[in-house]
């Protein structure tokens, strides 16, 4: 089938390649993309001053193909200006951004594009992208449980619902309108490394889209992927990110707001370990502030907050110029607190000690619970091994009455034996007395007689 010629037709894809350093991994992505020619496209690659062999091979293939466009930085200018760079070159409404190391599956764009032509009210086609390592096994999807979310024709309300409890799709597979880059507003890549959730949900939360439970891209998984550079540094980006999608939600009224502080929370929970991640490089003091105050006020995340505290240098309130007393409002005190006072250097100071002294009541409050837990596991000791005592005491004297009753028994048979024996005793007494004076007359005549005695025989 011929190559179509999509200069003059608006109705084109445009699929966005920024790239560095990864030619192999470009070469798939683009054959993904140019593979398909039953529908407009227009790709464009956008070089970020590789030093490898990407632009002998993005020039020849621009050269012998004129859909292919190869445009390249002066300098590295990073991953997130490139793809706002990128962005903003979108003439045609339809769009893909695509990652230089995932690629696109045989007929996602061909269906993509027969929806989005099919329901004019969507501002997308979502497809499912697979996440697969190196070897091809698949590790995951996203969104994570695409056979739970409503499908079709999905509006802004159940939609925002499903995407805060199961997560974000991948990029590569989603097939947008340009007209939701105006939904965003320029720059676009609002709150850094986590934009393209940002951007998402601020555009879900608007405007209908359609869904596909089927794979429209892969998402490779390797050591060398720039969502690796997540970590405690980026929480101030997650806090921005929470921030306007709480301003939206408050201004739109989209949802419920005890509805949406809920799948707030599971959003948060889902995310967190992208923004607890140790920083690969020491952070300074300004970025350990932040990043606290990030993590605490914005994401709720004060474990994370106080362990961040706790890195900061002993002397840092010293580091800042001017000085200011900071009393906190009594209202934030424990009843019995003394006053809290510390000398602090500028604006920075104050929220620094704000934060230690939050540390430190949470601290407090944890040794006091805990102090009143290991009270109440003792008393419940205590009470256990008192039950037990009476318990064993209880049967003890369960086995005290049988053994007073059994012994009354026996005393009661001992006496009725001592009377037996004692009437035994008496009537064989008399027997013996009564034979002895029967024999009486025989003995005094023998005597008498001189004769020897002789018993007389029994009749």
């Amino acid at each position: 089938m011929p190559v179509i010629d999509d200069s003059v037709d608006s109705k084109t894809i445009t699929v966005l390649v920024p790239t560095f350093n990864r030619l192999a991994l470009l070469k798939k992505a683009v054959e993904s993309v140019l593979q398909e020619t039953r529908v407009p496209i227009r790709l464009k690659i956008f070089d970020n001053a590789s030093t490898d062999e990407t632009e002998a091979y993005a020039t020849l293939l621009a050269s012998n193909d004129k859909r292919v466009s190869y445009f390249r930085n002066a300098a590295n200018i990073g991953s997130i200006p490139n793809y706002t760079q990128a962005l903003s070159t979108v003439e045609t409404e339809f769009f893909v951004p695509l990652a230089d190391d995932d690629w696109l599956l045989p007929d996602f764009l061909f269906d993509a594009y027969e929806i989005l032509m099919r329901e004019q009210a969507a501002c997308a086609a979502i497809f499912v992208t697979e996440g697969r390592d190196d070897l091809g096994n698949l590790v995951c999807t996203y969104p994570a449980a695409p056979e739970r979310i409503a499908l079709g024709l999905v509006q802004p309300d159940q939609h925002l619902r499903d995407f805060m409890t199961h997560g974000h799709y991948g990029w590569s597979s989603i097939l947008w309108r340009r007209s939701m880059l105006d939904v965003v507003g320029a720059p676009y890549f609002h709150v850094g490394l986590p934009s393209d959730v940002d951007m998402q949900l601020q555009v879900f939360s608007k405007l209908p889209v359609f869904i596909v439970n089927r794979p429209g891209a892969v998402y490779l998984m390797h050591g060398g992927q720039t969502s690796q550079d997540y970590g405690v540094r980026h929480a101030k980006s997650w806090a921005r990110l929470f921030a306007r999608l709480d301003r939206l939600v408050i201004d739109s009224g989209v949802l419920p707001l005890d509805e949406y502080l809920h799948l707030r929370n599971l959003m948060a929970v889902r995310y967190r370990n992208l923004w607890t991640t140790p920083s690969r490089e020491p952070l300074s003091r300004a970025d350990l502030q932040s990043a606290a105050w990030a993590a605490g006020l914005r994401l709720g995340d004060w474990r994370l907050a106080f362990d961040l505290v706790d890195q900061w240098p002993k002397n840092g309130l010293a580091e800042q110029g001017g000085s200011d007393i900071i009393a906190l409002p009594t209202d934030l005190r424990d009843d019995g607190m003394a006053t809290f006072e510390r000398e602090a250097r500028g604006l920075r100071g104050v929220g620094e000690a704000l934060l230690r002294w939050m540390r430190k009541n949470a601290h407090e409050r944890a040794e006091l619970i805990a102090n009143e837990k290991r009270q109440g596991e003792s008393l419940a000791q205590t009470r256990l091994a008192l039950a037990e005592t009476s318990a064993r005491n209880s049967d003890l004297a369960a086995r005290l009455h049988k053994v007073s009753t059994r012994c009354d028994s026996i005393e009661q048979q001992l006496t009725i034996e001592r009377e037996m024996n004692a009437q035994l005793k008496h009537s064989l007494g008399e027997a013996q007395l009564a034979g002895s004076l029967r024999y009486v007359p025989h003995r005094l005549l023998a005597k008498l007689s001189g004769r020897p005695f002789v018993p007389p025989q029994r009749q």
